[in-house]
């Protein structure tokens, strides 16, 4: 497995994460680039070869999240352009991270978590249903819009939108595999 991110404010920092064997050696860790990968400078090691996501800060590109799928569910977080991480938790994915707020989905219990502090603390988002697995989630660009979808404990897929950020969410399906747009654009599920 392996991840790689551009920094959405400097996309000359591109950053990668290579993954043969566990530990110390040459061929595996956090790399980074300057000059949109041309060169690459190997940066820190993880306790994990099992990176398969990660994400700069859109304001800050040496601000760096990285997520795995290892056995504890792992988020590590670098604000040195990936010379130094820290580990912000573990039975977390990470979602999104967006000007001001980082979301996380939470494997246990099953909810999505926002963090306006850069992951050192975090709050459930309140959302509409109570949902069986980690919820996937899109987030708007600015952090506006949130979409929201997951099975609930009837292993039902459910889909929902909050306009405001997530203080509040409206349905848009229940089964979303079989929501279908009309030529207006509109919804029947």
């Amino acid at each position: 497995p392996g991840a790689l991110a551009v920094a959405p404010s400097n996309p000359d920092i591109v950053y990668a994460h290579a993954g043969i064997g566990q530990g110390f050696s040459p061929f595996t860790g956090l790399f980074a680039s300057d000059d949109f990968g041309r060169t690459w400078q190997r940066r820190a090691a993880l306790d994990t070869h099992l990176v398969t996501w990660m994400e700069a800060d859109p304001r800050d590109p040496n601000t760096l999240y990285v997520g795995a799928v290892d056995r504890a569910g792992s988020v590590w977080k670098s604000t040195d352009g990936g010379r130094s991480v820290r580990r912000l938790g573990v039975g977390l994915g990470l979602l999104a991270v967006r000007p001001g707020a980082v979301y996380f989905g939470h494997a246990v219990p099953p909810q999505v978590l926002r963090s306006t502090d850069g992951g050192a603390t975090m709050t459930p988002v309140p959302l509409p249903a109570r949902f069986n697995r980690m919820p996937a989630l899109i987030v708007s660009p600015d952090g506006g819009t949130l979409f929201v979808t997951a099975s609930d404990r009837q292993g039902h897929r459910q889909s929902f939108r909050s306009v405001d950020g997530g203080a509040t969410f409206s349905t848009l399906c229940r089964f979303p595999h079989i929501c279908v747009k009309d030529s207006r654009g509109d919804t029947g599920c």
